[in-house]
């Protein structure tokens, strides 16, 4: 198709993702969800021209850091891809594989949109001074979260907890979502909130994926559960950030 035909409304949208496939399509459809609310997109030419790799990362929720090198040239290697198919702005959907996002902004010349970043600006928007953090071990490990939290209180599982977690996501990512696993999370953000939380950042983009169906729910105890919970959820905030930038 000739580039002078195409929908030139916003910007052109990379997406490196499959960490999660599913959380992946989670953000894709949040971007398209925002679209509609915030600029009553209706036709097909009022929606963004969005590029998604799936990229098959060595493991990073249960391989910590191994392959360290291996993954960080991935992901500048699909960074490139995007910039040649035309992305204008470009995002690792994965809040642990984020940290490695200073070295792909060293590799090409495109505005790079960090998860963590605008996460935490959430958090300073609504002007929070402690948070609890769910995320992967290797989120926590890394301390991402706290480069951009600098002067906020940041609450972690402990390490029963976080094994705990580990195993989770381990199953969201194989397509298993029950109702104990989704207890455990509840618990575990009272938990975090009984130390002082203000709010609890879903900082795995995995975790989201498991409060869906409460959220759509017209259950009325089940809906008022998650709202209770006072939860930022890392994947909105992303795909908010992409809505805005892509104007």
């Amino acid at each position: 198709m000739n580039s002078e035909i195409r929908n030139q409304k916003f910007k052109k949208i990379g997406i490196i993702g499959g960490m999660g496939p599913e959380a992946t399509a989670d953000l894709y459809l949040k971007i398209i969800k925002l679209f509609q609310e915030k600029f009553n997109a209706k036709y097909d030419t009022d929606f963004p021209e969005m590029y998604i790799i799936n990229l098959p990362l060595p493991d990073v929720v249960e391989g910590q850091d191994e392959k360290s090198e291996v993954k960080e040239a991935m992901l500048i290697e699909a960074a490139k891809k995007l910039k040649l198919m035309g992305a204008e702005i470009i995002t690792i959907q994965c809040n642990t594989a984020s940290y490695y996002q200073g070295k792909i902004k060293k590799e090409i010349d495109v505005d790079v949109i960090n998860i963590v970043e605008e996460t935490s600006n959430q958090v300073k928007n609504l002007n929070l001074n402690k948070v609890g953090l769910i995320a992967t071990e290797m989120t926590i490990k890394t301390k991402i979260y706290d480069k951009f939290l600098q002067g906020k209180e940041i609450r972690i599982p402990e390490k029963e907890q976080q094994q705990e977690i580990t195993r989770i996501i381990m199953r969201i990512l194989s397509g298993e979502k029950n109702e104990n696993d989704k207890e455990f999370l509840y618990k575990l953000i009272e938990d975090l909130q009984s130390k002082g939380a203000e709010r609890v950042i879903l900082g795995c983009t995995d975790l989201p994926l498991l409060i869906t169906d409460d959220e759509k729910t017209n259950d009325k105890e089940k809906k008022n559960k998650i709202n209770n919970k006072k939860t930022i959820d890392s994947t909105m905030e992303l795909a908010k950030a992409i809505v805005n930038e892509s104007r």
